[in-house]
């Protein structure tokens, strides 16, 4: 991290190898869709599949909330499809 500021700060190239594990650990970042209690999960079990089922987890609960709290069972699936649509 100390690197990357230093580099961003003074407009310098990062070495190779730095540079390509920053992107490897930004692309996990964007495939986790950033979400933080699915990042800590990656972290702490090293695991992408893990990661994401946590994060299949946390949306099922959204959709869930979504039905619970919505009066109307047309209007929900109308919400669940819109919500469906938000790119992960």
């Amino acid at each position: 991290l100390i690197e990357i500021k230093n580099c961003y700060e003074n407009n310098t190239k990062m070495e190779t190898i730095l540079h390509e594990k920053a992107l490897d650990l930004y692309y996990d970042y964007l495939t986790l869709g950033g979400m933080p209690e699915v990042i800590y999960t990656y972290l702490t079990t090293n695991s992408i599949v893990e990661a994401i089922d946590y994060q299949k987890n946390i949306i099922e609960s959204y959709k869930n909330d979504i039905t619970k709290y919505c009066g109307n069972s047309s209007t929900a699936n109308k919400i669940i499809v819109c919500f469906d649509l938000i790119p992960v």
